[in-house]
């Protein structure tokens, strides 16, 4: 199939040098689809392009495609009825990044079940100056791990010869393999898969799949396509992919998840910096950003907040949000539940239009394990005093306070651990676990939670916790504050 289209797209490429370093591309067919095979002008980076772009779509128990398969390609065969389908792109500022956002929303009475989403990306690098044959693929990270990245993957021959991908695609399951490594140049394709599970009526269920010429991904698994000639190395084509997690996944996730929250308000203030207004703004268009790419759109609540699902395999750091009509308006970080906490010890900043000092990332979906929280002795003002000693055991009482100052970057809460430095002299009488560096640790959450409510201590707060502290001195001496470490997490 693929040979009857090379002297047509060996003739526009050479008619038609690709020099510069951009994705370009014109329409896109009207169900997503894309490539020179589809009627499409797509090139990637100084010397890419696109043959092929196409989703398909496997539902149990349907068959959706009588000619080749059960799934259906989205470019011609028909959803069932009661799945509506959307079709997105959004291209960053620098046009390095592209992603493309395919939605299926059921509008039927009853649950489509056992549904799987595939896409297809068959590219080629320099083609019309060292032919499509000189390529491979590589696999970076593992597939399936966050349960919002992609959980199956194929790269591979598109489909004449010994190619298997595209038999793959139509039975609906990639097998896992690449059959194009750099030890066995070929044509290369590549796709991705993901379990939409079941689509309960009214729901829509949303993958977003990025395509970089700068490495940039969606998730912490991706496929990058290569070219073993010199002169093309610089054209390297990564593709990842996300679920967006549902609104009802945001609030209790069936995997671990990233949200990053916050508000929208109304300027109150006429001159110098923005104030809050008494409520929140409803009806905001605000974007999420990765990399400075528009990956997610969301309108504000009826109290003006906001909500983006991020997944656990990517850096917060590397996110932003922006509204489309900023002027006048303050984004505030809205605090997560007390049950939710931060999957890293810093919160992510961001520079948006208006000064925004933080935005929360909170982590959702499981149990908080001791890595997930940071060492906060240098966040909030801290020290241990009235040490009370008992000459006949050693044993030392001391009193824990806790001040988190006006201006912290975040509250904090559990769980609280005491850490104590290895030292010759002192030991804790009881010592719980070790912290991630190597500390000895006492869990002092319960003391916390006994002050305030849920232990969480927020800006401007004071705690203090009398005879907390409980050690064991060799020589009937007082420790400094010095061998000590306070572990939180930051909310």
């Amino acid at each position: 199939m693929k040979n009857i289209f090379l002297a047509v797209i060996c003739g526009w490429m050479f008619l038609n040098p690709v020099t510069s370093r951009a994705i370009t591309f014109g329409p896109f067919g009207p169900h997503g689809e894309g490539g020179t095979q589809n009627g499409q002008t797509f090139t990637i980076g100084p010397g890419g392009s696109v043959f092929e772009l196409d989703g398909f779509l496997s539902i149990g128990g349907l068959v959706l495609n009588s000619q080749y398969g059960v799934s259906a390609q989205l470019s011609r065969d028909a959803l069932p009825a009661g799945l509506g389908y959307g079709f997105a792109t959004n291209l960053s500022a620098d046009l390095a990044d592209l992603v493309l956002t395919y939605t299926f929303t059921n509008t039927a009475s009853t649950a489509f079940s056992n549904v799987f989403f595939f896409v297809l990306l068959d590219a080629e690098i320099d083609e019309a100056t060292n032919t499509f044959f000189d390529e491979y693929g590589v696999v970076n990270g593992a597939p399936g791990l966050q349960g919002y990245d992609a959980s199956q993957w194929q790269i591979g021959e598109p489909g004449f010869q010994t190619g298997t991908l595209l038999k793959h695609l139509y039975a609906g399951a990639l097998d896992n393999s690449n059959s194009v490594p750099p030890t066995a140049l070929n044509d290369v394709a590549t796709a991705l898969g993901f379990s939409l599970g079941t689509i309960p009526p009214g729901v829509a269920a949303a993958v977003e799949i990025m395509i970089s010429e700068q490495g940039h991904t969606l998730s912490s698994f991706s496929l990058s396509h290569h070219d073993i000639d010199p002169a093309s190395s610089n054209t390297v084509i990564t593709v990842s992919g996300v679920l967006a997690a549902t609104p009802s996944e945001l609030l209790n996730p069936g995997q671990p998840l990233l949200v990053l929250t916050g508000q929208v308000f109304e300027d109150a203030s006429t001159n110098g910096p923005a104030n809050p207004g008494s409520s929140g703004l409803s009806g905001v268009p605000v974007l999420l950003l990765s990399n400075s790419v528009p990956v997610r759109t969301n309108l504000t609540d009826s109290t003006g907040r906001y909500a983006f699902s991020v997944p656990p395999g990517l850096t917060p750091g590397t996110f932003g949000v922006e509204a489309s009509a900023a002027t006048g308006l303050t984004f505030l970080p809205v605090l997560p539940a007390q049950h939710d906490h931060f999957a890293l010890s810093n919160p992510a900043s961001v520079t948006l239009p208006l000064v925004v000092p933080v935005l929360n990332f909170d982590f959702r979906g499981a149990a908080v394990p001791q890595t997930e929280f940071g060492d906060a002795s240098g966040i909030l003002h801290w020290g241990i005093s009235g040490w009370s000693l008992n000459y006949a055991t050693g044993n030392l009482v001391g009193t824990l306070s806790l001040t988190n100052p006006a201006n912290a970057v975040a509250n904090l809460g559990p769980p609280w651990k005491l850490g104590l430095k290895p030292s010759a002299d002192f030991f804790y009488v009881q010592p719980a676990g070790t912290l991630p560096d190597g500390v000895t640790n006492i869990d002092v959450s319960p003391a916390v939670s006994a002050q305030v409510a849920g232990g969480l201590v927020s800006r401007s707060q004071v705690v203090v916790l009398t005879n907390a502290v409980e050690i064991y001195s060799r020589f009937r001496s007082v420790p400094s504050n010095g061998l000590f470490e306070i572990w939180a997490t930051q909310q």
